[in-house]
């Protein structure tokens, strides 16, 4: 069930606050977005992690960490001017590796390979 529901959220790109609804009737508590891996691990209240690769593979990260370049493709993706791809490459171009995004403390927290990170609350 909870792979039909990420090939739900995934294939339509549907904005992050449904993405976080649905998961969390999965019983997802977080999961961590690997963008050179390209795959995502979800962790789940009950059972073992499950992983699942995605097709949004970057691993030609940028070297560097940006920070603004983070908070463009944020306020981009928050506002509904780009979707979720394109989100996911514009912060592989800020030197963004991965992600945990913890759904019931409302958290995403985003990381470099060199240990940058920057952490954002949602609604």
């Amino acid at each position: 069930m909870l792979k039909e529901t990420i090939q739900t959220c995934y294939r339509q790109e549907l904005p992050f606050p449904e993405v976080v609804k649905r998961l969390l009737q999965e019983s997802v508590d977080y999961y961590y977005n690997d963008l050179v891996r390209g795959e995502i691990v979800y962790y789940l209240s009950k059972g073992k992690p499950e992983v699942f690769p995605h097709e949004f593979l970057y691993s030609n990260v940028a070297p560097l960490y940006n920070l603004d370049k983070l908070k463009t493709a944020l306020s981009a993706v928050q506002s509904g001017q780009i979707k979720y791809s394109q989100f996911l490459e514009q912060i592989s171009q800020a030197g963004v590796v991965g992600y945990f995004a913890f759904l019931k403390d409302k958290k995403v927290v985003y990381f470099s390979s060199l240990g940058d990170s920057y952490s954002e609350r949602f609604p």
